[in-house]
């Protein structure tokens, strides 16, 4: 992951407050038009305080391009050393191999929200359900910030 892109996800993390207070209740309607920009959520945090952060970029009513990521409670995006120790060993083989599932599978539930434009639509990663939920939560309510553009504007 780039640097930009690590430092992108670190800032979106103070939108976890704002998260919390739009509310993620209510419904997703995949149906309803897009607004073209770039939209950006969090999930509420999981048990550890890591949240999922997701930046969607619309272009004529369609997703075409995601970025999701897990930041921990810390700020620091689960990257390739998630799952490591305090020195940057692998201390536990079975742990790592686990977190660095939920960390490609942050690529590909991106990769496949592109493709389907629908995130009830992204197939779960096996050993990857928690990030899954994560991504969903995040990927709902930026595109249903795109949807409150779209209604605004008389899309």
């Amino acid at each position: 992951m780039s640097k930009v892109k690590i430092r992108h996800a670190q800032a979106t993390l103070g939108l976890a407050a704002l998260a919390s207070l739009v509310g993620c209740s209510q419904g997703f309607d995949a149906t309803l038009p897009l607004a073209d920009g770039v939209f950006q959520a969090v999930s509420e945090p999981d048990e550890d305080g890591a949240v999922g952060s997701i930046t969607i970029t619309i272009t004529d009513g369609a997703v075409i391009d995601a970025v999701f990521v897990m930041i921990q409670r810390d700020g620091t995006v689960k990257d390739e050393s998630y799952g490591t120790g305090v020195d940057a060993t692998v201390t536990n083989s079975e742990y790592y191999t686990k977190a660095q599932l939920a960390v490609a599978a942050c690529e590909v539930y991106a990769r496949q929200l592109v493709e389907v434009g629908d995130p009830g639509e992204v197939d779960v990663v096996a050993g990857a359900t928690w990030a899954h939920g994560q991504f969903v939560e995040a990927a709902e309510e930026a595109l249903r910030q795109a949807q409150q553009v779209a209604s605004q504007s008389g899309k």
